[in-house]
């Protein structure tokens, strides 16, 4: 080899070797590798209701167009059980509970007595607060809204959160129905009313069946009272309600167990 080559590939060498046996570098220390992001795991429950808004109406007397007095929300949550409580910002607002673990079923009511005189077309307003503590979302608030047509002081009408009352009994079909009970609120346009209900037949129990007005009231199906149905789809009954010094007394709410899959309509 050439004198002149063999002393290029000896410094080519020379070099590299010192570069492999250098512990510093050249270009400074180096930033330490960023870590990868955490994955983010959520565990809180989250509130969860079915509707943030619930409207009613209060249009009562003898041309009665609308009255509306009950309403319920459903109350659940995201992950497993969760304790919540209610609250409400008027005291015309009834609530059937202030507290309970999700699942679960919660009956808003208007107490129309305590609504106070309105203008006529006007709207009461009011707030009722869903929380539950530790949980996402929490605390909701659901608006209640009356649209209201003022009442005339005197003399005062007896008024239902409904006007018929549907129940069926067919256990055994296919998708079959038991609807044996419901809550009525029984209330008045003016001052309360001492008020009185009968049943037309055994089988349909009123509880209770006298107090004054506003009371929430719960009709059901005795099945141990029913007739013989002798190949009957249906029984059919009422319940008189009476008051001494309401205008529009007595006033009668049709009753109906049907014995198929679906409740009659209301």
């Amino acid at each position: 080899m050439k004198p002149a080559l063999r002393y290029l590939v000896l410094t080519v060498a020379a070099l590299g070797a010192a570069c492999d046996n250098r512990t510093d570098d050249p270009v400074g220390p180096r930033a330490a590798e960023p870590a990868p992001p955490a994955l983010s795991t959520v565990t809180a429950p989250a509130l969860l209701l079915d509707s943030h808004a619930l409207y009613y109406c209060y249009h009562p007397g003898a041309t009665r167009n609308c009255v509306v007095l009950q309403r319920t929300l459903r109350i659940r949550s995201s992950i497993g059980p969760v304790n919540w409580t209610a609250s409400k910002d008027q005291p015309w607002i009834a609530l059937s509970g202030t507290s309970g673990t999700t699942p679960a079923t919660l009956t808003i009511s208007v107490k129309s007595g305590t609504l106070g005189y309105q203008t006529p077309g006007s709207s009461a307003f009011g707030t009722v607060t869903i929380s539950a503590a530790g949980a996402r979302y929490s605390p909701q608030k659901v608006e209640v809204v009356v649209n209201y047509l003022a009442r005339a002081p005197f003399p005062p009408s007896l008024a239902f959160s409904d006007s018929a009352i549907g129940f069926c009994y067919n256990p055994r079909s296919t998708g079959g129905c038991v609807r044996l009970a419901e809550r009525l609120l029984f209330t008045s346009t003016g001052a309360s009313l001492a008020w009185k209900a009968v049943s037309s037949k055994p089988w349909i129990v009123v509880h209770p069946d006298t107090a004054a007005t506003d009371t929430d009231v719960r009709v059901s199906v005795d099945l141990t009272k029913l007739p013989p149905r002798n190949g009957a789809t249906s029984l059919s009954g009422a319940i008189t309600v009476s008051a001494s010094g309401a205008q529009n007394s007595p006033q009668t709410i049709p009753v109906k167990l049907q014995f198929y899959s679906t409740p009659p309509p209301q």
